[in-house]
């Protein structure tokens, strides 16, 4: 199941570069914080550090605070070339670059438990294909289905250096 398949990612991920259960602990206050305004959020509502470190433990290192809820979703986009798309909005988005990864899920054909390199090499098409770098982006969603998974995400998009998602998470900057 999913838990237990992110938590042996995750406890590698924390082993080899000793992030703590509360740089975990600070990606959860830091979402509920953002779905606290988001009337469209499952579960908005504030939590402590103190709350996500003693919330019944779930698996490895994830308590019930650290896993996203187990519901159902949507989002839609219409793709509209664009010379049509003003029959759409006012307001379009442009797509500039965009990116596929692919890697294996076994774990045993892994060669390293700290990082997804399908996002790594989908981040870089997209990277290339837009002309731009991380540097570059100023507001982005990464995938946080399970708080460590977020810390590891924001190293494979290149928004900080190997091992530096609990910095990053301390800084203030997500």
């Amino acid at each position: 199941i999913a838990p237990a398949n992110f938590a042996l990612h995750v406890a590698r991920y924390m082993h080899q570069y000793g992030i703590r259960p509360e740089h975990l602990a600070q990606v959860a206050v830091k979402n509920h914080h953002n779905a606290v305004t988001n009337p469209l959020a499952h579960l908005r509502f504030e939590v402590t550090v103190e709350q996500v470190l003693a919330a019944p433990r779930v698996v490895g290192p994830f308590g019930v605070l650290d896993c996203t809820p187990q519901s159902d979703g949507a989002a839609g986009l219409i793709l509209a070339a664009a010379e049509v798309v003003d029959r759409y909005t006012d307001n379009p988005v442009w797509v500039r670059g965009w990116g596929l990864g692919l890697d294996r899920v076994m774990h045993q054909h892994k060669a390293d438990m700290s990082t997804f390199p399908a996002t790594t090499k989908a981040a870089a098409a997209a990277y290339a294909m837009a002309g731009i770098g991380p540097r570059d982006i100023d507001v982005a969603e990464v995938h946080d289905c399970f708080s460590g998974v977020e810390l590891m995400n924001y190293e494979d998009l290149g928004f900080c250096e190997r091992g530096g998602g609990g910095k990053l998470i301390e800084s203030g900057d997500t």
